[in-house]
């Protein structure tokens, strides 16, 4: 038709006869070479192609599965309410054609001037206009409501039991309409990031909220970069009304976005109760998805980066010590054991010492203070354990083999082998000694 996009392949359609089909598939396929060509097999599964003669092709070929009612759903985006679409879906006898003639007849509805306005702005710039506060919105709220809620609706699923969960009273000025569409984007993300279900009756419906879900989640990653104050103001106004969502949901079933604040609060008071407990792995789990990069909230908060950097490091000096505890095992000799502490025991000295640091460096009016205290104490007890476990390692070693190892691990040779031919070579030497100085503390000296 008018406007109809030119294809740059051949399509076979299959129209009920399989004949016609494949006499129309004649032509390709017979290579050795794979051939450019779409094969529409509407009406048929993955599961009944198999009793048909173009199995062959739809196995070598790739294969986009979608149904009719998908389609349709994704394609009324913008053009019709959810309800609209399910009553047209439900009327039986739905084929391409119908569907085709009556998205048409949607387009060709007549539209009011605030409609025309907000199909021209579209979705994203209707959102963020109505969060900013911009111009010309307040204009056409509250008498407009009615054909913004239309649209919203249309392009976002926007429903109206969500509507009176948020809002108040049957009219929207513009800051309920901004309240109202950010509660929405966050609820959506929220929902749709959750391990469980919600308990909150007015969200329960968002987990079969279609194709609209992408497009939500989309617009509310776009809020937090472009307005997070706004996004904060608003985020914190909806998490008022979630107590029961706070209340039911565990750390391990809140998602990877901490879309509200109390997400990241739970999530990090359970990381903390790992760490003390040992269980480094969980800790590091939680660590790794809140970076000032992928949290919003530790983002805005330099004592929040802190403390999470301080659990990410005590995760990852844990688990090194566990995967090191037997790293002296069957040692043939010391200068063996020499090497295996280099390269895999003194990392854990270093990583402990760098942990040390950091936490020595805590203020103490940082929100976890004493949780991160009582870390830090799991992590040297841990460490001690380690540390003794290693040196009765050694020690059995030394008994087994001897204490004295050979002459390049002596440190009496240094002098005769290193120092005194710099020496006499004329120039000058400088040759420093430190007393129990640790092996990796000597490597960042040098």
């Amino acid at each position: 038709g008018e406007g109809a996009v030119e294809f740059p392949y051949p399509v076979v359609a299959f129209r009920g006869s399989f004949l016609e089909l494949m006499l129309a598939l004649k032509a390709y396929g017979n290579g050795l070479r794979r051939e450019h060509v779409l094969v529409h097999l509407g009406g048929l599964t993955k599961e009944s192609v198999k009793e048909t003669p173009v199995l062959e092709l739809y196995r070598a070929g790739t294969v986009f599965e979608k149904s009719l009612g998908t389609l349709v759903r994704e394609a009324s985006v913008g053009r019709a309410r959810p309800d609209e679409v399910e009553d047209f879906l439900g009327g039986g006898g739905v084929t391409l054609e119908a569907a085709d003639a009556w998205l048409a007849s949607l387009q060709a509805v007549p539209r009011d001037g605030l409609t025309l306005e907000l199909e021209s702005l579209g979705v994203e710039g209707v959102v963020m206009r109505l969060i900013e506060g911009k111009d010309g919105f307040a204009a056409h709220l509250p008498e407009g409501h009615e054909e913004l809620l239309a649209y919203l609706e249309k392009n976002l699923g926007l429903t109206s039991s969500f509507r009176r969960f948020v809002v108040e009273g049957e009219h929207l000025d513009r800051e309920k309409a901004a309240r109202l569409v950010a509660s929405w984007l966050m609820a959506v993300e929220f929902v749709h990031d959750l391990r469980a279900a919600p308990v909150t009756e007015e969200l329960r419906a968002l987990r079969e909220l279609g194709p609209f879900a992408k497009e939500c989640r989309r617009l509310v990653a776009r809020l937090r970069e472009r307005l997070p104050e706004d996004y904060e103001y608003f985020a914190a106004q909806l998490q008022d009304r979630l107590q029961a969502e706070r209340e039911a949901h565990a750390a391990e079933v809140l998602g990877a976005t901490d879309t509200f604040r109390f997400e990241e609060t739970t999530i990090r008071e359970e990381a903390l109760q790992a760490l003390r407990r040992g269980q480094w792995d969980a800790a590091g789990a939680f660590a790794r998805e809140r970076t000032p990069e992928q949290s919003f909230w530790v983002r805005r908060s330099p004592s929040l980066q802190r403390t999470w950097e301080l659990v990410r490091l005590a995760a990852s000096t844990g688990r090194a010590i566990e995967e090191s505890r037997r790293a002296l095992q069957r040692c043939a000799s010391l200068e063996e054991a020499v090497e295996r502490y280099v390269a895999r025991l003194a990392p854990v000295d270093r990583q402990h010492r760098v942990f040390e640091q950091r936490a020595h460096a805590l203020p103490s009016d940082l929100e976890d203070y004493d949780a991160l205290l009582e870390v830090r104490g799991a992590l040297r007890r841990a460490y001690r354990r380690w540390a003794d476990e290693t040196n009765r390692a050694f020690f059995d070693l030394c008994v087994k083999g001897g204490a004295l190892p050979s002459r390049g691990f002596q440190q009496r040779s240094l002098y005769e082998e290193v120092v005194q031919p710099l020496v006499e070579q004329g120039g000058r030497t400088a040759f420093v000694l430190v007393d129990a100085l640790r092996f990796e503390m000597a490597q960042g000296l040098a």
